[in-house]
């Protein structure tokens, strides 16, 4: 909490939890570059530091990582995220993804955009194998927060800008959760526990 905002999110870590770590432990520089006339402006100015002091550590560690800033008092909110954490807005009788998944197989426009850096493991037979990964560093998203061996991702994150009524929630969970369980239960159990 700082001011007037609450900031909350996930920093999934790849390659070891040290930029995950980096996140968490920085995301009150925040404070030194906040914009209230450009919140926009500032996370990415933010995501943008994340990824430099994730790239000065001695390590290849990244992560993924989505963030929600809400205004305490007009519910208006901004959510950023790069790679393939993501929150939802769930409403009373509706709900809605709020962040964009960076995995080059869900997103043609990445893909498509670094064609020529996208390619697939092989299997022992040589024939390819499992998701399209980033080549040099073999990454399945285009997006995130350090990543030293990845040299064509970015820390240019999505963003998501809408207002939180009082009886709305927001679930932010790494891929691990999305991937295994299904959001209607994600959802009922929220709504369930009546948790805004």
């Amino acid at each position: 909490t700082f001011g007037d905002y609450i900031i909350s999110g996930v920093a999934d870590g790849h390659g070891g939890p040290a930029a995950a770590y980096t996140c968490k432990d920085n995301i009150k520089m925040i404070d030194d570059i906040f914009d209230p006339e450009n919140i926009e402006k500032s996370i990415i100015s933010l995501f943008h530091e994340l990824h430099k002091k994730c790239k000065n550590l001695s390590c290849n560690s990244g992560c993924t990582l989505t963030i929600i800033m809400i205004n305490k008092n007009t519910g208006e909110y901004t959510c950023a995220n790069v790679g393939d954490s993501h929150a939802i807005h769930v409403k009373c009788n509706a709900f809605m993804y709020i962040t964009t998944s960076h995995r080059l197989e869900d997103n043609a426009h990445e893909r498509s955009k670094l064609k020529k850096y996208v390619h697939f493991l092989k299997n022992d037979t040589g024939k390819p194998c499992g998701p399209p990964r980033l080549f040099p560093g073999g990454l399945a998203c285009s997006r995130s927060i350090g990543d030293n061996d990845c040299e064509y991702i970015t820390p240019e994150p999505h963003i998501y800008s809408d207002i939180l009524e009082s009886e709305d929630s927001i679930i932010v969970c790494t891929d691990g959760v999305w991937d295994n369980v299904k959001t209607s239960e994600v959802i009922k159990i929220v709504r369930d526990t009546n948790n805004p």
